[in-house]
């Protein structure tokens, strides 16, 4: 048998041994090379493939591999390293680019290029998102213009997973009818991603009566008409979320409903694989079904509650930093001029009441929402895409009906929704309720194509003050 000379591939003569079936040797240091970056090379290949590279496929199974192809392996390796630096180098000049540039290249100065990107969601900038959501959320300035700024990382996050971006969910505490599953619907159509609203008071810890947090990655999934991809970008809107917040138990028993499904959406929210069984129709899911499992990496969490009782922690921590002698007494506290506003809570406010330290750590982003005022709900009323008062009038319309409000029983609506406490989500119901004989009446009455037009007046809300 002759004796082994050099490596064919690095040229070493320690360690060599012939290769069988060839004439080439090969040194153990390359063995452990092949074998330790061969699922390096599988995996590269595909995510290269998939950001237009042309990577011509070779043997991956260095058992069966002659010193040649070896060769060619090793240096392909060298390929994909100096075209990766290369694609990291070009993400780093598009930096200096203008808008215009980073979200659809010219065709003199931009070709296409192995290292072009085609994005999963449409670049926005944090500008371009808050004027998309200004035509759907009346006020909220503040919760606007942090939420474009999350959504905009969120959306490079997606679009250049070779990058380390942080995940940013999104915490929202504000009053009822604010706005705050009105901002997760319309940032849904505007990323064009699929999302759901799950309502936290139904969840518990899995073994117990109650939903299991699964369930919520499992609307999700069924919101996207089970699209697997679409669902790993959607976006999840956990509501009364205050409602998790850690409770008192005397007796020694689990907190099933607060503590402990905050403790089981810990990994979910920051990213893990969630399995769940799509139940067979009309069967259970114990029954069986096909199972799924979905990454919830890049799926966007935000979390939103109205707090009740959050103000009374945030006034008297607003009370003790202004204490210019570092104690506070109850006379100080009773003195307190303060004014509470949700923009001022803070995460050691939500730890204070009732949330782990771990949960608040995987939501870095409080977007507090605050009350409407009675201008803010007339321009809800007359200026929103989405306004209730231009559903009604539409469905009045395809009855042959031309209806219009008179400013002064907009402005009552807008009233009445105030002094109730239920805000922008009061309006439909006042207007519906004191327009229940109009709606039933109308469509059979001389109103229909009629050249006049009804116009509903202050009258029609007895319950104005």
């Amino acid at each position: 048998m002759p004796k082994p000379e050099s490596c064919s591939i690095c040229g070493t003569n320690k360690n060599v041994q012939l290769v069988a079936g060839s004439t080439g040797s090969i040194c153990d240091r390359c063995i452990a090379s092949i074998s330790t970056m061969t699922p390096f090379i599988k995996s590269t290949i595909g995510r290269l493939k998939e950001k237009g590279y042309s990577v011509k496929k070779i043997p991956l199974d260095a058992s069966k591999k002659t010193p040649s192809e070896i060769a060619e392996e090793i240096q392909l390796i060298n390929a994909l390293d100096e075209q990766a630096n290369r694609y990291k180098l070009n993400l780093n000049k598009s930096k200096t680019n203008s808008p215009s540039d980073r979200t659809t290249p010219s065709s003199g100065s931009h070709k296409s290029s192995p290292t072009s990107i085609t994005p999963i969601l449409k670049p926005m900038l944090p500008k371009e998102i808050k004027a998309r959501l200004d035509d759907y959320v009346i006020g909220q300035e503040y919760a606007k213009k942090v939420i474009s700024i999350a959504i905009h990382n969120h959306i490079k996050r997606i679009n250049h997973p070779d990058i380390y971006l942080e995940k940013t969910n999104i915490i929202t505490p504000g009053p009822t009818g604010s706005g705050k599953t009105h901002i997760t619907r319309t940032l849904s159509k505007i990323l064009d991603v699929p999302y759901t609203v799950y309502d936290a008071t139904n969840l518990t810890v899995a073994g117990y009566i109650g939903q299991d947090v699964e369930n919520i990655i499992l609307n999700l999934y069924l919101a996207s008409n089970k699209d697997k991809e679409a669902t790993e970008r959607g976006i999840v809107h956990i509501d009364e979320v205050d409602k998790l917040a850690r409770q008192g138990v005397s007796d020694g028993s689990k907190d099933i409903n607060g503590e402990g499904v905050q403790q089981a959406l810990l990994r979910m929210i920051e990213g893990t694989e969630v399995e769940f069984t799509i139940p067979a129709k009309g069967m259970a899911a114990v029954h069986g079904g096909n199972k799924v499992k979905i990454d919830t990496t890049n799926i966007l969490f935000i979390f939103s509650g109205a707090f009740s009782g959050i103000s009374d922690l945030v006034s008297k921590r607003n009370t003790i930093e202004k204490s210019s002698i570092g104690f506070t007494s109850a006379t100080n506290l009773e003195n307190n001029n303060y004014q509470f506003k949700y923009r001022d809570i803070n995460h050691d406010d939500l730890l204070s009441y009732g949330f782990i330290p771990e949960f608040i750590g995987r939501i870095p982003l409080i977007a507090a929402l605050e009350e409407l005022s009675v201008e803010e709900m007339m321009t809800i009323l007359t200026s929103a895409k989405d306004s209730v008062l231009t559903s009604i009038i539409n469905s009045f319309q395809l009855d042959g009906i031309d209806l219009s409000f008179e400013d002064d029983a907009l402005m009552t609506i807008a009233r009445l929704a105030k002094a109730q406490g239920t805000g922008a989500r009061g309006l439909k119901t006042i207007i519906e309720q004191n327009l229940i004989d109009l709606m039933y009446t109308a469509p059979s009455s001389d109103l229909v194509n009629s050249s006049d037009q009804f116009v509903i007046g202050k009258y029609f809300f007895t319950h104005a003050s």
